[in-house]
């Protein structure tokens, strides 16, 4: 729900001042949690809603910021790449967050998610001062991609890409499949 409006803004005002925006405020979330430890169902549960609001369109922000930055012909590659990094962070991360969690209880969660956001918000404040950010008009699109998002027909589905169709697979040149 909230990929929607934060894409719509980022399309206009840039990536990277979004991604470093909805980074800070998702660590800024990630340790009111550890603030108090028994605050009202209601208030943790809006909280939850915020710090997801903020934290969802991170792939999809850094998706349409990679895009920003390479030809189409190299789409592929750089989705396969980004993929790859994020299901690196998505089994390391769990395990390291249980962790931290044996010293730290059940807060080391939101530190570490905390820490997370912030060093993502850090590193694109950097690249900030590296390299010089693309105005609204020289931006493509931003697509909303969900969470759940796998590899298998990722780039095809992405409408900025180029259509490439595929001749038949080695096997089926080779008459081992028929």
């Amino acid at each position: 729900m909230a990929q929607y409006p934060i894409g719509h803004i980022a399309d206009h005002y840039g990536r990277r001042p979004i991604i470093i925006g909805t980074m800070i405020l998702s660590s800024l979330l990630s340790i009111a949690f550890t603030i108090s430890s028994d605050m009202p169902y209601l208030v943790l549960l809006t909280l939850f809603f915020l710090l997801t609001a903020f934290s969802s369109p991170t792939y999809a922000l850094g998706v349409s910021q990679a895009t920003d930055y390479i030809e189409k012909r190299d789409f592929v590659a750089a989705s396969s790449g980004l993929l790859f990094i994020w299901g690196l962070g998505s089994s390391v991360g769990p395990f390291t967050a249980g962790l931290l969690m044996v010293p730290l209880g059940p807060n080391g969660l939101f530190q570490f998610l905390a820490a997370g956001f912030a060093v993502v918000a850090l590193f694109a404040l950097y690249r900030v001062f590296r390299r010089r950010a693309k105005s609204a008009a020289e931006q493509s699109n931003y697509v909303a991609v969900p969470v759940g998002q796998g590899a298998v027909g990722a780039p095809e589905l992405d409408p900025r890409g180029e259509a490439v169709s595929h001749g038949p697979s080695p096997a089926v040149k080779e008459g081992f499949v028929e």
